[in-house]
């Protein structure tokens, strides 16, 4: 009887392992299919970017520029775009620094041109208007 309780607990475990492979096999695969492994969505150039051949959005590298000057102006602290408004080569993105509590947080506006395939920093500050970057298209300011 002995014999027959050891082989009926070794087809047990046998069918248990062979039971989670299956299970493991099955979640695994449902993974990889669900979340797009392999797959590759093929994006278009972008005709709005300024440089780098127009892959990357004008929007995109006008805020880079903008994070990048409020970051060197303030060593030590990150900023994040709060918004964005891109218009006929212009550009100003409003930025906040993060990190910090909201009430000590400096933010301002940037305000870029983009000029020669480059985004140029024309103006920074708080409550910048129309006269004072006469060129800008008016629906840079909203």
């Amino acid at each position: 009887m002995r014999f027959f309780d050891s082989v009926s607990k070794m087809r047990d475990r046998i069918n248990a392992n062979g039971l989670l492979v299956v299970f493991v096999s099955l979640f695994v695969t449902l993974c990889l299919s669900g979340c797009g492994a392999g797959k590759v969505t093929p994006q278009p150039p972008s005709s709005s970017g300024v440089g780098g051949g127009g892959r990357v959005p004008a929007e995109a590298k006008a805020i880079r520029a903008a994070l990048r000057y409020a970051e060197d102006a303030n060593p030590g602290s990150k900023f994040s775009a709060v918004k964005k408004v891109v218009i006929g080569g212009w550009a100003r993105v409003s930025v906040q620094e993060t990190g910090v509590p909201a009430e000590e947080a400096v933010g301002f506006d940037v305000f870029l041109k983009a000029m020669d395939g480059e985004w140029e920093i024309v103006k920074t500050g708080a409550d910048i208007t129309s006269e004072e970057l006469p060129d800008a298209p008016p629906g840079i300011f909203k």
